[in-house]
């Protein structure tokens, strides 16, 4: 399975975590999408993409993924993700279909963008500490 991702899986600890295993580098490539843009999603920590003309979104290509993997992004990615494929383009031009994770019709993009880097400095500790805690069965709220 080959899957382009563009928000918190983009995070190499994010991803061993939901993984329960890390992916060798060659099975990590960056590619983009034309055409759409990262929004957040309203009270939540993460994005969805938006059709954008003219719009390029940055992210990975994950590849090599096992049945095991999909069910471990499956289950990350909850009722609000859906499969669906997109082409994406690789470095040097060279265009695929793939498969990423869409939103559901029924979630509205936000007005604000998201960036993986503001994620990371602003909630990134917070979601490792809510994850370590959900691990251990306890209650993450203070």
């Amino acid at each position: 399975m080959k899957l382009f991702v563009f928000g918190t899986l983009m995070d190499a600890d994010v991803l061993r975590l939901i993984l329960g295993h890390r992916l060798a580098p060659e099975q990590i490539q960056r590619a983009s999408v034309r055409g759409w843009r990262r929004a957040r999603v309203p009270g939540r920590a993460y994005p969805m993409l938006v059709p954008s003309p003219g719009g390029r979104v940055v992210g990975q290509l994950l590849s090599g993924l096992s049945p095991f993997d999909r069910q471990r992004l499956d289950a990350y990615e909850g009722a609000e993700y859906l499969l669906a494929p997109l082409r994406v383009f690789m470095v040097g031009g060279r265009g695929l279909v793939v498969e990423h994770y869409r939103c559901c019709r029924s979630v509205r993009p936000g007005r604000k963008g998201w960036s993986l880097a503001q994620w990371q400095r602003r909630e990134k500790c917070g979601w490792l500490r809510q994850q370590a805690n959900s691990d251990r069965g306890t209650d993450p709220s203070p």
